[in-house]
């Protein structure tokens, strides 16, 4: 089917957010239990496919046109084909991200089968909507003397993207996943993104204002996402001059600096 979305197509999808019909990929009925949210281009529910949990997007219908709705799914189209090459640098992102065909009331729809979050071996801390609710469960060893050692793997995964020429859109691609504790960069909303940035020629101020935008990006979502979450428990970290970005020797100068004099 084409990737196109139709009239009688965008009126079925929105009937998924009010009725919960009936729905089947490859003859198997899908049960929508729960909506897990929605952004500028997808709106994701928790299905069972043969008793099997899934994370399943559709077009978001809610409240853009349909020439709109078009323009914004074909983002997701090109996030399920480059999501491949992102995991082939090392990066974390999805690991299932299958463009299927779905159908309700015997019309076709496209959809987009994943893995939900909460199902995946860590915690993720979402980047554009992270919750304000503290998280005992996730232990990671985040100390004001240790802190740069603990940052080792972001620093890898912002090298990672600038030596593979990969361009994202820092304010909606980039998430935190805590893995064995450790903060990594979890990849996802990549329809903007492409691999051919080309960084060794752009001039260096830009590269290093991206950079800087990226640290950023992380330091927000560690801070507001996980560790004011838990203030008792991270209180040195948070009285520090880490996140005063006006004091030297503050996170952001730190990690800019590892990650500049480590670039190739």
């Amino acid at each position: 089917m084409t990737a196109e979305i139709s009239g009688p197509q965008f009126d079925s999808i929105k009937t998924i957010t009010t009725k919960r019909p009936e729905a089947k990929i490859n003859d198997q009925k899908i049960v929508f239990l729960e909506e897990l949210g929605h952004g500028g281009s997808k709106r994701v529910f928790r299905v069972m496919v043969n008793e099997n949990v899934h994370a399943l997007a559709v077009p978001n219908t809610s409240v853009d046109s349909l020439t709109v709705v078009n323009e914004k799914w074909q983002k997701s189209i090109a996030e399920a084909a480059i999501i491949p090459k992102i995991r082939e640098i090392g990066m974390l992102t999805h690991p299932q991200f299958d463009f299927v065909v779905i159908s309700i009331n015997n019309q076709e729809l496209p959809a987009i089968l994943m893995t939900c979050y909460d199902q995946l071996p860590f915690k993720i801390i979402d980047g554009k909507s992270f919750s304000k609710e503290s998280d005992p469960s996730t232990d990671t060893p985040l100390h004001v003397s240790t802190i740069m050692k603990s940052m080792e793997a972001i620093v890898d995964d912002i090298l990672k993207m600038i030596n593979s020429n990969l361009m994202i859109d820092i304010s909606d691609s980039i998430n935190i996943a805590f893995v064995d504790g450790i903060p990594r960069i979890f990849l996802s909303d990549l329809g903007d993104a492409f691999l051919d940035a080309s960084f060794d020629e752009l001039p260096q101020n830009f590269i290093k204002k991206h950079i800087r935008m990226c640290v950023n990006k992380v330091l927000t979502i560690i801070r507001y996402g996980f560790l004011e979450n838990n203030h008792d428990k991270y209180e040195e970290i948070l009285t520090s001059n880490l996140f005063d970005f006006e004091t030297p020797g503050n996170l952001q100068e730190q990690l800019m600096e590892e990650i500049l004099g480590r670039l190739k």
